[in-house]
């Protein structure tokens, strides 16, 4: 039903999003990552479509990049245009293959085309304390 749905109207970006929720139950998660794309870049200001691509991008990188440790996104409660993602690599090597993914370029993608306030800024630091780990 949500597939025949983006045929009949696919510009309507609540359909592409109920294609994606009905894909997570089959499981087909490449299908309803790229489904919530077709939603975020045909309703780039709704919130919940953002929430659910980042929950597909976060279970694609826990199953595809072993070497990425953590990955976390904030969304801004009162601008739902913003977020904060974090990121721990394993390693160098491992932080290579998540910015190289194909998953990336296709992020990337989507967002891109809406920013309003200049690049992204990718910030590099260290830990100096952590209640994490050991």
């Amino acid at each position: 039903m949500a597939r025949t749905a983006t045929r009949v109207d696919p510009g309507r970006a609540v359909y592409w999003n109920d294609l994606g929720r009905a894909l997570e139950l089959v499981p087909d998660l490449a299908g309803a990552r790229a489904a919530y794309r077709q939603a975020t870049s045909r309703s780039p200001y709704t919130p919940a479509f953002w929430w659910n691509l980042g929950r597909m991008e976060q279970e694609f990188v826990r199953q595809n990049e072993p070497g990425s440790k953590v990955y976390t996104a904030w969304q801004q409660k009162d601008d739902p245009t913003k977020f904060v993602h974090l990121f721990e690599f394993a390693d160098q090597a491992a932080h290579e293959t998540h910015g190289g993914s194909d998953a990336v370029r296709k992020f990337e993608a989507v967002y891109q085309p809406e920013l309003v306030g200049g690049p992204v800024v990718f910030t590099d630091y260290t830990v100096v304390a952590s209640n994490v780990g050991g």
